[in-house]
């Protein structure tokens, strides 16, 4: 047997002797102060970087969006003042077709012109309107030598597609759109 006072609870460590003097309830008391200062530090830093993201990244959705709308709104007025070509020239050239058999129409919403004449009839009203959209001559003369074994014919300048034939029966038909 042993002798002597045997610890109960060996593992329990023994309060050493300056723990619970004044100097040591002061230091525990500053590290707990210092502690608590800098994790109050350190969330503040972070509730700061997190409103500055927030803040940095809503300006520049805003900035995005309003590029978008920008450019929306440009393109909007572009392509209004493109459809607005073919009002134009049909107006212009109305005086060429008093009597002459040749018809015009327009469609979807000014993006498109319809053109259309009788065999007998002129293409006065035509050559007008391709020389108000500033149509090439190359286009001009592929639609003069058109015959009716052609078939549908096509060509494109300055944001204009043109698709057109002739027919000995029916006469000569042109199809005017604004290419988006």
């Amino acid at each position: 047997m042993m002798s002597g006072f045997v610890n109960p609870a060996p593992w329990v460590p023994q309060a050493a002797e300056n723990d619970l003097t004044t100097e040591g309830l002061r230091s525990a008391g500053k590290k707990a102060k210092r502690t608590r200062f800098i994790v109050i530090v350190v969330f503040a830093l972070v509730v700061a970087v997190c409103f500055g993201a927030r803040t940095a990244y809503v300006r520049h959705l805003d900035a995005v969006n309003t590029q978008h709308a920008a450019a929306a709104a440009a393109s909007s007025k572009e392509a209004k003042a493109r459809a607005d070509r073919f009002s134009d020239a049909n107006t212009f050239c109305t005086f060429t077709s008093k009597g002459t058999g040749e018809t015009v129409q327009m469609g979807d919403g000014g993006a498109s012109m319809t053109y259309s004449n009788t065999p007998s009839a002129t293409t006065d009203r035509l050559g007008c309107i391709l020389g108000q959209l500033k149509a090439p001559q190359s286009v001009v003369s592929k639609m003069n030598v058109t015959s009716g074994l052609d078939g549908m014919q096509t060509d494109s300048w300055d944001g204009i597609k043109i698709t057109w034939s002739y027919n000995g029966n029916t006469g000569f038909n042109a199809v005017f759109e604004m290419k988006s």
